[in-house]
């Protein structure tokens, strides 16, 4: 429908009401012609034309939330709300309803908000108010705005709150149960539904109930039974075995018995054998077996044989066997051996046979046989090295031979017979009866000379007889290891021992001999004299002294010094000289200017007078003595000067100086190589 047909239907309805006039509440509102609310009561509708702006309403409050804008007509509820409100204005403003149709007329007019009894005075004009439907119960909205309950089955009155339902209506000798909540009938098993019609029995097993069953039973498959199918109804025949369970029923039956309770006997005896019809089993003859005696499972013993035909036992492959399975045995072996399926295995010594009775032995050297007894008796005294046995031959010991062990024939390769023992004493290592093995391991020790079977040429420190010893010796002092016999050789005077380790030296002195004499002292750690200084040799017997500028005294091993040298060696110079003088290192003497004399040039300036008488030397002793004393004036060639006086007789040295007041050519010659330079002399040439 069109919105321009829905205003017009409105327009004609409420020119309708306009003409209606009913002395009651309000009149009753016309449901002809008046568009439907589908989601709303007329007595909402009322309600909502009381309020405010009510001709505003929004289409959401007609809307029908829980199904949705599709199962509602907004448009629909609002001409309705429309025409409810158009209807108690007219009729209430009019007087022509009751006094609540009136007041209900004024608050329409005035639009109050919040008016708590609208919802009533809406009921009291005719617009009845839904009810609260109770135990499951819906609401039903009519075609003329109002509501009613639609109840469940078994519920009456306009909540649905009554129980309505009669002890008749329950089947199969169902009550009523009533209380506030629960209106029911209640069923005794297998029945159920509302009215107690409906079977609900569980058959099991596969068993069902037929639906034309008015008894409510169940049909059971075989082999089941009872009021459910639960209980196995087999008797199992033939011996067989009922196996049941919740879920199994069944018979174990018998090899020979079939169907489902063993009734049936399927068995045919063999060989002779004789059915028993009450257990359906075969009774057999002789030694067949089997539920058919279709088997022959017997043994025979004591090597009995088998006749598979008629399941029996020939014994006569032993005599001394009987019985239906050659079981008995009359063989003992006489007590002398064992026995094994009825015959002897084992016999004592020398016995034999099959029942261990006769005698095998022989007798040698001249025995004598006891046939009884099955022993020789032999000759006292026969076997010399050897053992003798029962046929009173000898088992020789070791190497002998012969009937009596008296002989040795045994030749020994690399050793010597020991007759006594008729054994060889093998040389070295060689092995075996003759001496003829060598299985020697001569390893990493040396080298195997394998025609002595002894290891040679030892790997050092290896030595010695088949060099099985080890060499830990350190030769000292230069002495040389012997590796062949770990010796050591060739020890330096004054070692010696088997180390070169021993002082003999010490050993002399620890006996009293002075060994390093009265110049020096023996080193027990070197084996060797440190002498004094000067003294020498290997027992310090030598003066070893060098006077370099001295004459050696041999006996005291003494230096006497010339001129100012000194110390032990007559190897220092100790003059320093002074006032310009030069020491001429290597003659030990100061060469002074023309102004000093002295041995260092320690005079003051010469006066000439006293130069001229004296005999000036850098030698002590002529300077002193040349003071008091006259010397020669010049040397001879190859000779010295001399001095003497009070104060002391000397020598001067080769380089003593005569100054002369007066020097010839010659003079002068001999001072410029043995004195003062002629430069720096003053001479008269006359």
């Amino acid at each position: 429908m069109s919105n321009k047909n829905t205003v017009l239907m409105g327009v004609l309805l409420l020119l309708s009401l306009l003409v209606v006039s009913v002395v009651t509440q309000c009149p009753p509102f016309p449901d002809s012609d008046v568009l439907k609310c589908k989601s709303k009561s007329d007595n909402d509708l009322c309600i909502l034309a009381a309020q405010r702006n009510s001709d505003r309403l929004a289409d959401f409050e007609f809307m029908d939330v829980p199904f949705g804008i599709a199962n509602s007509d907004p448009l629909a509820c609002k001409m309705r709300a429309a025409a409810i409100r158009q209807h108690v204005l007219y009729y209430g403003s009019k007087g022509e309803g009751t006094r609540d149709c009136g007041r209900a007329a004024v608050i329409f007019q005035k639009n109050p908000s919040g008016v708590s009894n609208i919802s009533e005075l809406c009921q009291n004009i005719g617009f009845s108010k839904c009810r609260n439907c109770r135990n499951g119960g819906s609401t039903k909205i009519l075609d003329d705005g109002n509501c009613v309950c639609v109840c469940k089955h078994g519920w009456g009155g306009d909540d649905c709150s009554e129980c309505i339902l009669s002890a008749a209506e329950c089947f199969h000798g169902g009550n009523v149960t009533k209380s506030p909540n629960q209106c029911e009938c209640s069923c005794p098993y297998p029945w159920s539904g509302v009215h107690c019609e409906q079977c609900s029995r569980t058959c099991k097993h596969s068993g069902f109930v037929n639906p034309t069953d008015h008894n409510c039973q169940c049909q059971c498959q075989f082999p089941w039974s009872g009021l459910e199918c639960g209980e196995c109804q087999l008797k199992c025949q033939h011996s067989g075995k009922l196996i049941q369970s919740e879920s199994e029923c069944k018979c174990d039956c018998p090899i020979l018995s079939l169907g489902p309770q063993c009734e049936q006997c399927s068995a045919r005896c063999l060989n002779g054998g004789v059915l028993d019809t009450a257990t359906c089993t075969c009774k057999c003859v002789g030694g067949f077996s089997g539920h058919q005696c279709e088997n022959c499972d017997i043994s025979c013993q004591n090597n009995g044989t088998l006749n598979k035909d008629q399941c029996t036992c020939d014994c006569s492959s032993n005599p001394f066997t009987s019985g239906d399975y050659c079981e008995s045995c009359s063989n003992n072996c006489h007590g002398r051996g064992l026995l094994s399926n009825c015959t002897c295995t084992v016999c004592d010594k020398h016995w034999k046979g099959p029942t261990c009775s006769v005698c095998g032995l022989r007798c040698e050297n001249e025995g004598i046989l006891d046939d009884r007894s099955c022993a020789c008796a032999c000759p006292m005294g026969s076997c010399v090295h050897g053992l003798q046995q029962d046929t009173c031959e000898c088992a020789c010991n070791g190497n002998w031979q012969g009937s009596k062990c008296d002989q040795c024939d045994l030749r020994c390769l690399n050793g010597v017979l020991n007759p006594r023992a008729c054994q060889c004493v093998c040389h070295n290592f060689f092995s075996g009866v003759a001496c003829d093995t060598c299985n020697h391991n001569c390893s990493s020790r040396g080298v195997l000379n394998s025609d002595k079977c002894i290891c040679e040429q030892c790997n050092f420190p290896k030595y010695g007889y088949d060099c099985s010893k080890t060499c830990t010796k350190e030769c000292l002092h230069g002495s040389v290891m012997n590796t062949t016999a770990c010796q050591c050789e060739h020890c330096p005077y004054p070692w010696k021992g088997e180390q070169c380790e021993v002082c003999q030296l010490a050993i002399d002195e620890k006996n009293g001999v002075n060994v390093c004499g009265p110049h020096g002292k023996l080193d027990s750690t070197t084996c060797s004299c440190t002498c004094e200084e000067g003294w020498g040799g290997s027992r310090c017997q030598l003066c070893t002294r060098s006077c370099a500028h001295g004459t050696l005294n041999n006996h005291t091993c003494s230096c006497s010094c010339k001129g100012h040298w000194t110390d032990s060696f007559c190897s220092t110079c100790p003059l320093v000289c002074e006032n310009g003088g030069i020491l001429d290192e290597h003659n030990c003497y100061c060469q002074c200017t023309a102004n000093y004399s002295g041995s260092t040039c320690q005079g003051s300036s010469c006066d000439k007078q006293i130069a001229c008488d004296s005999c000036l030397s850098v030698s002590d002793g002529c300077e002193w003595c040349a003071k008091t004393a006259s010397c020669s004036k010049v040397p001879a060639p190859g000779t010295i000067s001399t001095c003497s006086g009070p104060s002391r007789v000397g020598t001067c040295p080769p380089h003593g100086e005569c100054h002369i007041c007066t020097y010839t050519p010659s003079d002068l010659h001999w001072l410029a190589s043995n004195g003062e330079p002629a430069s720096v002399l003053v001479f008269d040439e006359t």
